[in-house]
């Protein structure tokens, strides 16, 4: 099987958005208050990463993410679940998902011009 890069920066951005939209409307309060949406955006985060894994690193060069603590993230999220720091989550889903949205949008916009 070939491996598309779009695929998985189409699949990344969608994921983000997800995120990005949540948290439009939630504050810190809800964040911490909901388990349910905390989990849900930590396994959004996790296939972001697990997307992010299966870009090339021909595709990872061409950006300004930095793709290997995204990857980590999401190792740190499957690995390590028991101890998931939701301060780390919630800094993640308010200032690094924008940031990867900006990137995406900025570095891939052929790719993307689709989902929009």
């Amino acid at each position: 099987m070939v491996k598309d890069d779009s695929i998985y920066i189409r699949h990344i951005y969608e994921f983000a958005l997800l995120i990005d939209g949540y948290m439009k409307t939630a504050t810190r309060e809800t964040f911490d208050k909901d388990i349910i949406s905390r989990l849900g955006l930590v396994h959004l985060i996790q296939n972001i990463g697990e997307a992010a894994k299966h870009l090339s690193a021909d595709c990872q060069s061409k950006t300004n993410i930095p793709w290997d603590e995204v990857i980590g993230m999401r190792n740190r999220i499957v690995h390590e679940y028991i101890e998931i720091d939701y301060d780390t989550v919630y800094l993640v889903v308010t200032i690094d998902i924008p940031y990867l949205i900006k990137q995406l949008e900025s570095e891939h916009t052929s790719i993307l011009k689709l989902i929009r």
